[in-house]
């Protein structure tokens, strides 16, 4: 595929071509589907792009189907190189002035796209419609409680306010695990109204998540084993410690971009994480040394790995002997 247009020619917005990404995929595909029941009617045909060349994309968009006279066609841009992407596009629109009536193309990803790079303002000033979905910010949890009783109600699921607000407090903006849980509660209330006990029966918060981090920084291994005890003889531990491995895995990115000498707010502007939050972890890891981190975060996924495969038949006990292993 070729590289971006040098062209002078002015290329005008295509009124039938949309772009759809951002960093919450869960989201994005909610996204897309909405995209697709808007636009498609019963006389559309849909195309899954998959081009190696711009002869082939011209094909796909300008050709002619016996089928319908309309067609939406979706392009997953992790697909492609975005540069080359969009360069066969510019080509296309030099050569062909405006793509056919009747046919509509989206461009999708469920990662968000640098919109300081030339790919994207190139692709910017050809689409219509930018439509960007990120995450929810954790600091700001009314919002994603919002959005949650509004995917409720299109949904026709009953859950009370607090119980919404509880769902939230326990998942945070992780807005696959909601919908998961939202529906798991759907399932068990029988189409009833959810209730907030419903929630603390039926959910796990993760707020023990970060208490037993801490007893893990501060090497209390026997403090940890115990707290952690009552989730891994009597819940599955494998939730637990993958929060724990996604816990350890940020400490382990803002340890190592401390230790290269960059500020709490450049380490936020780099990670996308929320300044405050990033100086309280800076300062937490101070005293803690990157191969400490590392060793925690392997023994963690060492131990899932133990659990997964029936090597540790006993989780409580392998739990104890892997964390306790640590000790030195």
């Amino acid at each position: 595929m070729s590289k971006l247009s040098k062209t002078t020619t002015k290329i005008q917005a295509q009124d039938n071509l949309l772009l759809l990404h951002g960093d919450d995929g869960f989201r994005v595909q909610i996204q897309l589907k909405e995209l697709k029941s808007s636009l498609l009617d019963g006389a559309s045909e849909i195309s899954l792009i998959n081009f190696s060349s711009k002869d082939d994309l011209n094909s796909q968009i300008f050709g002619l189907s016996l089928f319908a006279l309309q067609k939406l066609i979706f392009i997953n841009l992790e697909d492609f190189n975005l540069e080359a992407l969009v360069g066969d596009l510019e080509g296309l629109l030099c050569q062909e002035g405006n793509f056919p009536d009747g046919v509509k193309v989206i461009l999708h990803s469920s990662k968000k796209l640098d919109k300081r790079t030339k790919s994207f303002k190139a692709l910017e000033a050809m689409v219509a419609k930018i439509y960007e979905v990120n995450q929810f910010s954790p600091w700001k949890p009314l919002e994603t409680v919002d959005w949650l009783k509004k995917y409720a109600a299109v949904h026709q699921i009953k859950i009370e306010r607090t119980a919404l607000e509880k769902l939230v407090e326990f998942y945070g903006n992780d807005s696959a695990t909601l919908v998961s849980e939202l529906e798991k509660l759907y399932c068990y209330s029988a189409g009833a109204e959810i209730k907030l006990l419903d929630v603390k029966d039926n959910c796990e918060s993760n707020q023990d998540l970060f208490a037993l981090s801490d007893r893990l920084l501060d090497r209390d291994f026997v403090g940890f084993c115990r707290s952690a005890y009552k989730t891994i003889t009597f819940g599955s531990p494998l939730p637990l410690l993958v929060g724990m491995q996604s816990v350890f895995s940020n400490f382990l990115v803002l340890k190592e971009l401390s230790d290269e000498g960059k500020n709490s707010n450049q380490i936020a502007e780099l990670t996308g994480k929320n300044p405050w939050k990033v100086g309280q972890d800076v300062q937490k890891l101070k005293r803690i040394d990157q191969t400490f981190l590392r060793r925690l975060f392997f023994a963690l996924n060492k131990l899932e790995y133990e659990i997964k495969t029936g090597e540790g038949f006993d989780p409580a006990l392998q739990m104890r002997f892997r964390i306790l292993s640590l000790v030195s």
